[in-house]
Parts: structure tokens; sequence; C-alpha cells
């Protein structure tokens, strides 16, 4: 199980528990305004050692709702908010910091020492077909190039279509 009420629990080191809670209460504002409700099922593709997930969030309030208006905002938090918990499942890795622009990565993952040892890109959309969101994923692996010259494994999860809902796991090694 996946429950993104876990991410407003320090969940990372390079996620606060403020910024957490956000990225769960937009993840669950997505999944509702596709007719989910909490315990759906994540369907997971790509390399990930499991097909699916059930997906726990908040509950969602109007001010909730409110607070996420901006659909594309909100789908962009909240795929970030599976695909770190998504990506520590998979991986072990937790987020240590946020990646600064042009490096083509949005996370630096590590373990509990703190070394930098992976990288992560995120995107997500609301809804979307199979050929749009499969061209989207192969842009992100695309992107982590800028990056490369780490030498470090890179992940990109390409959550989330919420309208199935479904997450694409990638790993690519560099």
């Amino acid at each position: 199980m996946l429950d993104l009420n876990d991410l407003g629990d320090n969940f990372a080191p390079g996620v606060t528990s403020a910024i957490g809670a956000f990225m769960a209460e937009a993840a669950g504002v997505c999944l509702e305004s596709q007719g989910h409700s909490t315990g759906v099922r994540l369907h997971i593709r790509g390399d990930a050692r499991i097909d699916s997930q059930e997906l726990r969030w908040p509950l969602i309030t109007e001010q909730i709702r409110l607070t996420h208006a901006d659909a594309r905002d909100a789908a962009e938090l909240g795929a970030t908010g599976i695909a770190i918990l998504l990506t520590a499942q998979e991986t072990g890795y937790a987020v240590l910091r946020r990646a600064v622009i042009n490096t083509g990565v949005d996370y630096w993952l590590g373990d509990a020492a703190g070394a930098d040892q992976a990288r992560l890109e995120v995107s997500g959309i609301l809804r979307g077909d199979g050929g749009r969101i499969n061209a989207r994923l192969n842009e992100k692996i695309r992107q982590t190039e800028r990056s490369a010259n780490s030498g470090l494994p890179v992940y990109v999860v390409r959550v989330v279509e919420f309208g199935a809902p479904a997450a694409h796991f990638r790993e690519a090694r560099r």
C-alpha cells in the first residue's frame, strides 16, 4: 500500500512535512476529481517489482479542493508525492534534496548516510492516452541526460495518469 499520508510525517530528509502533506492533498484532489476513492489501485508499469498498489490519501475537504484548484499544478504535485513513495518502495532511496533547474531531474536520492546515489524525474497528467503518456515518458528520459555525468542511475516516474490511475516506473543506468 502507498499511503500518501506518510508524506506528511517527515518521510524523507529532502521533503518537509508541510510540503509532503501538500503533495498528498494534491494527489487526493486529482484522484477524487477522476471519480476515485481512497483505497483505489494504482496500476504500475515498467520496471517496478509489483503491478499494482492500493493508494490511500487524506480526507479531501472543500478548502483543500479550492487550494488545489489549478488542475495542472495539482497533477504535478500529486504525481510527485506518489512518485516519491513508489521510488522509496522500489529502491529503498529517499529524497535527499530538490534538484536545481537545468539538471534534468527533480530530486537527488540516497540512503540514510546522505550521499547522492540516484536521481528522480517525475511527470504527471490528470488524464491521457497511451501514446501521449509514452511520448512524455521518453521526453523525460531524454531530459535526464543533462545530469548523466553524475554516473548515477536515474528513475523516471511518469505518474500518473490519475484517470486510470496508473504510473510508469522506469530505471535508466548511466
